[in-house]
């Protein structure tokens, strides 16, 4: 295993990036108290879609949707096909990736992650070819995943249900170049039309290094601009925060090379745009209203071929604050929150040195630190790793 680690320390004014379904911002207690927390899936989804990702992979960025069935139905209408022969195919997608969202005959019933539209068009493709399948069994045709059996009756070993064969369909792997973001955060299917990928990276939940406070709410109005008394129309409240975040990730280079098919260029490409969208990206949740977007003044990445990943949250496990005690005397430092939390993290490395000594390459980004001589260093630090 070659392992490339990022930490990193990203502080934030008010803001909101991260909701759960009663809008409160996401928690979680450490240390004994509680902290805000930002979750994996929010900024994993701001990371895959960045400009700085895309800048270093090009258009190698998977499409996740539902839109299957309405796709397909621009597609096969511009074709020629037969209006009836373009509903038996549109019937059997919406059945594809689970049961069919009887409440929108355009969608399917679940989001699903192509590596790209000629992925969709592949599935799409398979159905074509079976047309005459289609046309014999109509919408009760079965679409498999794969397995054993004939396409065009029941499967192996089983009889006729009810006195009538079962129209089925086996889908087979479409074989086209997979998306980086799905071999860097893995794809779970059930289908043999959709290879499966083991994610390469590891991504923690982002928490707080110190204490949330609960009583941060703002409370807003919106105003009739053509009331005379400039009454309210509507009041509401909402919470936020100001945290300086820890974040975590650590990404398997041989299995991303794997799920790239070799491909370790592009590999390397992948983990340095990865590591750019971390620092200068956030999730775009109330940026209008708070415009909290900020890059980062601290991360450390660490490559080695050791055999076992390590997160530094337990260098916060205790909340991170400016006070101090000395000579039973309350000071408060004239460091900043995100400095102090920072020599906590280097303080908490160098322990872990000291108990589990590694070989390990790191590089510091941090004041005065030029983030493109940053990433010259860890590219290079990949590059080694993926010769030897």
């Amino acid at each position: 295993m070659s392992l490339v680690q990022i930490h990193m320390l990203k502080s934030h004014a008010a803001s909101g990036m991260n909701r759960d379904k009663t809008g409160k911002i996401k928690t979680l207690v450490f240390g004994d108290v509680i902290r805000s927390r930002i979750s994996s899936q929010a900024l994993k989804r701001a990371y895959r879609l960045s400009g700085e990702l895309r800048d270093m992979v090009g258009n190698r960025i998977s499409i996740r949707t539902r839109t299957l069935p309405s796709y397909a139905a621009a597609r096969l209408v511009s074709s020629g096909l037969s209006p009836d022969d373009v509903e038996l195919i549109l019937a059997a997608l919406r059945k594809f990736g689970g049961h069919q969202d009887n409440k929108n005959p355009a969608l399917t019933n679940q989001v699903i992650a192509y590596s790209s539209t000629l992925e969709m068009d592949g599935v799409i493709d398979q159905l074509l070819d079976k047309i005459e399948i289609l046309r014999a069994h109509g919408p009760d045709v079965v679409v498999s995943a794969g397995g054993e059996g004939d396409d065009d009756g029941a499967p192996k070993g089983k009889g006729k249900a009810k006195g009538k064969a079962e129209g089925k369909i086996h889908l087979t792997a479409v074989d086209v170049k997979p998306a980086v973001d799905l071999a860097l955060f893995g794809r779970f299917s059930t289908s043999e039309a959709l290879q499966r990928f083991d994610g390469a990276a590891y991504f923690s939940h982002a928490f707080s290094v110190n204490e949330r406070h609960t009583d941060s709410v703002d409370f807003f109005s919106t105003v009739d601009d053509l009331d005379m008394y400039n009454r309210s129309g509507m009041v509401g409240e909402r919470e936020f925060d100001a945290p300086i975040h820890y974040h975590y990730c650590a990404v398997d280079l041989v299995i991303l090379a794997e799920n790239l098919r070799g491909d370790q260029a592009l590999a390397a490409a992948t983990v340095s745009g990865l590591i750019q969208a971390m620092m200068v990206v956030s999730p775009s949740g109330s940026q209008n209203s708070m415009a909290s977007m900020t890059f980062t003044e601290h991360m450390m990445v660490e490559v080695s071929d050791g055999k076992r990943a390590r997160t530094l949250a337990n260098a916060f496990l205790s909340p991170v604050t400016t006070a101090y005690e000395e000579a039973g005397e309350r000071k408060k430092s004239t460091l900043s929150l995100a400095d102090i939390a920072w020599r906590n993290m280097i303080y908490h490395v160098e322990k872990l040195d000291r108990m589990y000594p590694d070989l390990i390459q790191r590089m510091i980004f941090t004041a005065g630190t030029s983030s493109r001589i940053f990433i010259d260093d860890v590219e290079d630090a990949i590059d080694a790793q993926y010769r030897a």
